[in-house]
């Protein structure tokens, strides 16, 4: 779950958001955290390093922690940074749209 926890919370965020506004989870859009970053003017090839890197860095704590309470620990860790850069990305297009 750490290694896929980035893409794994923009979905949840995804349907959560698109639910909220009363869209169909199932339907297409640019509301993904990649879109977005795109649209806020970053390349698309720094994004993908980025996404690259962060599954990189959790997978690799998930193969060097043993303990389940310090993978515990790295997965709630994981969930708050990407709920924070989801969070930030959402406010970002907001503000570009108004």
């Amino acid at each position: 779950m750490l290694v896929l926890g980035l893409p794994a919370l923009d979905v949840a965020w995804l349907i959560y958001s698109r639910w909220r506004r009363g869209v169909s989870p199932g339907q297409g859009g640019r509301d993904h955290l990649h879109f977005r970053l795109l649209d806020m003017g970053l390349q698309e090839r720094t994004i993908v390093f980025v996404y690259w890197g962060f599954c990189a860095l959790f997978g690799t704590l998930t193969l060097l922690l043993d303990d389940r309470l310090y993978k515990l620990l790295a997965l709630m860790g994981l969930g708050i940074i990407g709920l924070a850069v989801l969070v930030w990305a959402a406010q970002a297009d907001t503000k570009d749209r108004a």
